[in-house]
């Protein structure tokens, strides 16, 4: 069996995939390389990385590939049919979860407790507790809306579920709310908005100025989906 990769690696992690590939072919893209590197891919049953559709076409041979992410985007449209196996698809689906989460937690503890203008004053010597205390807050009791139902969105809603909030989740399919109409009325209501959704035919430009525009003064709003999901000039007009 021929394996071809194509993505960086360094060296502690070559030597774990030349150990589990032991007995099979194993062909690292070479840049310098190019028609070698073309000819092991389209002998490849498997392929490690994010190769270019129109290359990984030629792979006639290929049964499955992995991706090294978990958006599959650019391959959306496809022909998968093309080939002469059935291939299968797996991505990085949960591996991003933990430290993920955690960033979103940071961030909005971050927020929350003015972790930012503290550091700032305390660089300075500057001690403004009166000015600073009234504009901090505390999570408990926080009316949390999740962009997203997936297992990143799962992990979040654990985390700060110990801090006492309150959840709803958007998503089309398992959201407490399923409609655009049930989102435009649950962002009128968010303290914090975490978004964790894919990109889609769906989701591009979901929150647009009109949606934004129902945030309350004050809400925070985190993304760690795809950027595509916020109309991003109309997000810096109403942060303006």
């Amino acid at each position: 069996m021929t394996i071809y990769v194509e993505f960086e690696m360094g060296a502690a992690e070559r030597r774990l995939l030349e150990t589990a590939a032991a007995g099979h072919e194993l062909f690292v893209a070479d840049a310098a390389q190019a028609e070698v590197s073309a000819a092991a891919l389209r002998r490849a049953e498997v392929v490690f990385g994010a190769v270019a559709c129109e290359a990984l076409s030629r792979a006639r041979q290929l049964r499955w590939i992995q991706f090294p992410s978990v958006g599959v985007d650019a391959y959306r449209g496809f022909d998968w049919s093309s080939f002469a196996h059935p291939v299968v698809c797996t991505n990085l689906r949960g591996v991003f979860d933990e430290p993920m989460a955690q960033t979103v937690l940071a961030a909005v503890l971050g927020h929350y407790r003015g972790l930012g203008r503290l550091q700032r004053l305390q660089t300075a010597r500057d001690w403004q507790k009166l000015q600073v205390r009234p504009q901090t807050r505390v999570l408990q009791g926080a009316q949390v809306l999740l962009l997203g139902n997936g297992s990143m969105s799962r992990r979040v809603r654990e985390l700060l579920a110990a801090f006492g909030c309150r959840f709803t989740t958007y998503a089309r399919t398992s959201g407490d709310i399923q409609s655009v109409e049930a989102l435009e009325e649950a962002l009128a209501g968010a303290d914090l908005v975490v978004a964790a959704l894919p990109e889609t035919p769906a989701t591009v430009g979901l929150l647009d100025a009109r949606r934004i525009a129902r945030l309350k003064a004050g809400a925070l709003f985190v993304n760690v989906g795809r950027g595509s999901l916020v109309d991003e000039a109309a997000l810096l007009r109403a942060l303006a």
